[in-house]
């Protein structure tokens, strides 16, 4: 059979070297589903079973300024919906991976998100733009220098994520009121989650860019740490900004305990409000038992991870 227009620009990119291929990505917007950009090895979705309904849906086409080399870049998502999901008006979840700002791809939230999918909300795990792991000589996270700028780019990311979510509305069965948009993440993840819940809507945001989002959740992640110490990183906090969830173990060693929830505290007493939940001897959180339940000694004061950001999305998000 003859080869359909965008299969035939496949092959066409595919032979010559990659620049041409780069240039062909640089002239497109995002799309719906870019057979091209996966093609030419941009994107690489997992299979995709129930509920996890569409995957490597390209979200935007951008550049990193840490990261020049790169050029433009597709950056997709992958949708989780199931039957308990609403066909149209349905609340939206943004998951953000962790991985320090230089590593990890949007399959890591994948559990996370068939849960959400499974309590009736439309979830949505983002790849997201990363620093090159040479610029802190491979150490696995960023460097103090570079962690404000990557940040600033992946809530940035999130957000257009939930733009194109929202002009896709009808497509997705998404909500098209803003405020039953949520955002959460794990590590960095948690970091992006934070910085849109408190700064998504504010100055530091472009006035084309800004939302403020229902709620947020962040498993071991804050809005301040050592790279903010030169100024008040709380002091832009008010009562418009949006509330969060935080998990955090208090023996963690990644991203320090009272970073944390000093970023908590200041949210609770100016933000938009932060609820926190401190867990004794845990380390850095994962995908692991203590995040599903599986934890020994949990209780009211330590609950399970997910099935209180269910209970507390619910509530933020209104849905039955």
């Amino acid at each position: 059979m003859p080869l359909t227009p965008i299969i035939a620009a496949v092959v066409a990119t595919l032979a010559p070297s990659t620049t041409q291929a780069v240039q062909a990505v640089q002239s497109r917007a995002a799309t719906a589903l870019d057979p091209v950009d996966i093609a030419m090895g941009f994107d690489n979705p997992a299979p995709c079973t129930s509920p996890c309904w569409k995957t490597g849906l390209v979200y935007q086409h951008t550049a990193s300024a840490l990261d020049p080399q790169a050029g433009i870049r597709p950056y997709a998502l992958d949708v989780y919906r199931s039957s308990k999901t609403p066909k149209r008006d349905a609340p939206v979840v943004v998951l953000v991976h962790g991985g320090g700002f230089v590593e990890g791809d949007r399959t890591q939230m994948r559990t996370v998100g068939e849960a959400l999918a499974r309590a009736g909300f439309l979830a949505a795990s983002i790849s997201y733009r990363l620093v090159p792991a040479d610029r802190n000589g491979g150490s696995g996270i960023a460097s103090d220098a570079d962690l404000i700028p990557a940040a600033s780019e992946a809530a940035f990311d999130t957000i257009k994520a939930m733009r194109w979510i929202r002009k896709h509305r009808a497509t997705l069965g998404a909500t098209n009121d803003k405020s039953r948009y949520a955002v959460g993440g794990y590590s960095a993840g948690a970091i992006t989650a934070m910085r849109v819940a408190i700064r998504g809507n504010d100055a530091s945001t472009p006035p084309a860019m800004r939302w403020k989002v229902g709620a947020a959740f962040a498993i071991s992640g804050l809005e301040c740490g050592s790279w903010t110490k030169a100024y008040d990183c709380t002091a832009a906090y008010d009562k418009t900004d949006a509330p969060v969830l935080l998990f955090q173990g208090e023996a963690d060693s990644i991203v320090p305990f009272g970073w944390a929830q000093q970023t908590c505290e200041a949210a609770a007493e100016r933000g938009g409000g932060c609820k926190g939940y401190y867990y004794p001897r845990q380390d850095h959180f994962w995908l692991n038992g203590t995040v599903f339940g599986g934890a020994e000694g949990l209780n009211r004061a330590h609950p399970a991870i997910v099935p209180t950001v269910v209970t507390y999305l619910k509530k933020k998000l209104a849905t039955s």
